[in-house]
């Protein structure tokens, strides 16, 4: 049976409430549910099986169950009639398509992300190589300029020994 209901919000519920379900008029269509509400708000007719009998007359005509086979499918690719069904197949080739597209598309991204990260090692690579030159060469020259403030100290110390050693024997 159906019947007028309406959305209820701060119930969060359909609810049927301000809204009755009046008889069909003259003239007007049977299949067609009329409402009468009392306020102004979204509503719709809803169908409740009143009984178990009209629960299974209700859902066993609008379900189908729709089998598929290995014969079925056999039979689909042996007698294949593109016209039969041209809706369907032109849908699934085109999803085929779709996804043999994406596949492609994908696979490019892949690539040049693989190059990407590649290229990225690379100078980062290149980065760290310039940075150890660059600390070698400074290495390098704190090592020349110890280097030449140990000869100068040696030269201000033999020249001290010889000075005193002079004195000495003197």
């Amino acid at each position: 049976t159906a019947e007028c209901r309406y959305w209820d919000i701060d119930r969060q519920i359909w609810t049927t409430e301000g809204c009755t379900t009046v008889p069909t008029p003259v003239g007007r269509d049977e299949k067609s549910l009329y409402c009468s509400c009392t306020h102004l708000t979204e509503f719709g007719g809803v169908s409740v099986p009143t009984s178990a009998e009209e629960l299974e007359a209700e859902v066993s005509s609008n379900t189908n169950v729709n089998t598929f086979s290995a014969e079925k499918f056999a039979a689909t690719i042996v007698d294949f009639n593109f016209e039969e069904n041209v809706y369907i197949y032109s849908l699934v080739f085109a999803m085929a398509g779709a996804n043999f597209l994406s596949l492609i598309l994908f696979c490019y991204r892949d690539v040049r992300d693989a190059a990407e990260h590649v290229k990225k090692r690379e100078e980062e690579a290149a980065a760290r190589d310039r940075k150890r030159e660059e600390a070698a060469r400074r290495l390098e020259e704190r090592l020349d300029n110890l280097e030449d403030k140990l000869k100068e100290q040696a030269e201000k110390a033999a020249i001290f020994i010889q000075k005193r050693s002079r004195g000495v024997l003197a």
